[in-house]
């Protein structure tokens, strides 16, 4: 009984201090999704796969804290690992403007772009950064 709740434990704390990545992104169907970073000075990549839009990614702890999310190329959205669970949130016909909330930096760095995709919208002259 004691091994049970010593092994419980030790595996909320793991999960605890993971950064899950759940996503829905409308029109990507059922198609992979990368994650790169890098790990120990090498280049990763993780691959799952969405199913009807929605995906769930538990991500790896990258050397420089940042990972980064490829669904369309060549459009990509980097991330920073904090643990907890974060939300991705966007439209395949804009793939570089997801929205990724659920923690600290990661909502900050979403609202500062969220405001570079609004001026680069209207600025004139500038091509569309969503594609």
């Amino acid at each position: 009984m004691i091994f049970m709740l010593a092994l419980l434990a030790s595996s909320w704390s793991v999960v605890a201090q993971s950064c899950i990545v759940t996503g829905e992104i409308n029109g990507i169907g059922d198609i992979p999704i990368q994650f790169r970073y890098m790990k120990n000075g090498e280049n990763k990549i993780d691959t799952v796969v969405a199913k009807g839009d929605r995906f769930r990614y538990v991500a790896q702890k990258p050397d420089d804290g940042m990972f980064d999310i490829f669904i369309k190329y060549p459009a990509w959205r980097g991330v920073w690992y904090e643990a907890g669970s974060l939300t991705v949130s966007g439209n395949i016909d804009k793939p570089k403007q997801l929205e990724i909330r659920g923690t600290k930096d990661n909502d900050l760095l979403t609202a500062y772009n969220k405001i570079r995709w609004a001026y680069r919208e209207r600025a004139p002259g500038q091509l569309d950064p969503a594609r």
